[in-house]
């Protein structure tokens, strides 16, 4: 069963766990990191997995926080390393198995309350998980962890959409051409509304180009402030913690589709909040 949660219920979930694996993209001093610092000190099973080499690292910021907080976690008894694979898989998966329920985040465990988190108690989904933070994803369960099957879903529930005639809204962190970009392309060329919308942040010539194209076929584009990453229609949607860029395909990442109601209407609302702070994108 896949139902909404947050940062919060994470966080109690962790208080009391006997075991706790988390994987993350970097490591952030905050609140998460606290608990599961908190978690080892009374003897429960903790183990983290972070990314030894962040991409665009150029002031090496982001690897220092990871090599810090990995230190700090296996100097009072956590199972905690970086997961260097030399840039042939990179971890970028965002995801919790607290006890015996998955915890999914679109972002990277903020502290601000502005991500999507997902509890998921689906035994395949949990299974899918533990075999991904031990560095070998699978892709047999509704759960997705390698970035290129993850995008592949995406651009299914958008082509999807188009052949129900449903408006399609995207946010993804960075962008560029891919199997995203195409889905877009082909659904705007039939004059469905879609609406895009970036990280400003991570504008960068390659994804200028991507979003350029996109809004000669009609596309609205926008940039945020925010780096979540869904797709969302009116009877289903995606959400992951993949970006919509070509990137590394076998990627450690995460993607599910979604068709719970609830958890549909809440990343309509999650988008549109996030639309209404975004700046239309002026090349």
């Amino acid at each position: 069963m896949i139902t909404l949660s947050s940062t919060d219920a994470v966080l109690t979930a962790t208080r009391q766990a006997h075991s706790v694996a988390l994987s993350a993209y970097v490591m952030r001093p905050g609140r998460v990191l606290t608990a599961l610092e908190d978690a080892t000190r009374r003897g429960a099973r903790v183990t983290v997995r972070v990314e030894a080499s962040p991409f665009g690292d150029s002031s090496g910021d982001l690897k220092r926080e990871n090599v810090e907080a990995i230190r700090a976690l296996a100097a009072i008894g956590a199972d905690a390393h970086v997961a260097d694979s030399d840039g042939r898989r990179p971890l970028h998966l965002k995801a919790a198995l607290v006890d015996n329920v998955l915890f999914l985040d679109d972002r990277n465990w903020p502290d601000d309350g502005r991500d999507t988190i997902l509890r998921d108690t689906d035994p395949r989904d949990i299974r899918t998980f533990t075999e991904a933070i031990a560095g070998n994803p699978q892709n047999d369960a509704p759960l997705a962890t390698v970035k290129d099957t993850a995008l592949q879903r995406e651009a299914s529930v958008i082509y999807r959409a188009g052949k129900a005639r449903q408006p399609v809204d995207v946010e993804s962190e960075s962008f560029g051409f891919g199997r995203v970009y195409s889905a877009l392309k082909t659904v705007a060329q039939e004059h469905i509304p879609v609406r895009l919308m970036v990280a400003e942040r991570d504008l960068n010539a390659h994804c200028a180009s991507a979003l350029q194209h996109l809004m000669k076929q009609g596309v609205a584009v926008r940039l945020s402030g925010n780096d979540e990453k869904m797709a969302v229609a009116r009877d289903t949607g995606w959400i992951g913690s993949a970006n919509a860029t070509m990137g590394v395909e076998n990627q450690i990442d995460w993607g599910l589709d979604i068709f719970d109601r609830t958890i549909l209407w809440n990343m309509h609302d999650r988008f549109e909040e996030n639309w209404a702070a975004a700046k239309p994108y002026a090349p």
